[in-house]
């Protein structure tokens, strides 16, 4: 057996891969991450963003509740279409890949 051998731990019949840097800090894979991993939390931020405004202004009431309530839950469904198809597009991207 040479030194090499022996340095590299094992778990069984299994190596354990010892990472440097940043993923050894954080624990992260960051060789698994792509587009999707950064798409797919933007749009649920944007998607509860817009529904969030948009409850505020139905219960605002007013000038300003009626000019932008219907508009932002108009805007709503289509963030929640963008949504549904970025993590459609994830789904089918990460299975072919």
């Amino acid at each position: 057996m040479s030194l090499a051998e022996r340095a590299q731990p094992k778990v069984g019949n299994r190596d354990i891969v010892v990472r440097s840097g940043s993923q050894a800090r954080c624990g992260l894979d960051w060789a698994g991450m792509d587009i999707f991993s950064y798409l797919i939390p933007a749009a649920l931020v944007a998607v509860t963003a817009v529904l969030g405004f948009g409850i505020y202004a139905l219960f605002r009431g007013g000038d300003f509740g009626r000019s932008y309530s219907n508009k932002l839950m108009r805007l709503r469904v289509v963030m929640q279409a963008v949504a549904i198809a970025v993590l459609m597009a994830a789904v089918w991207w990460r299975t072919r890949h």
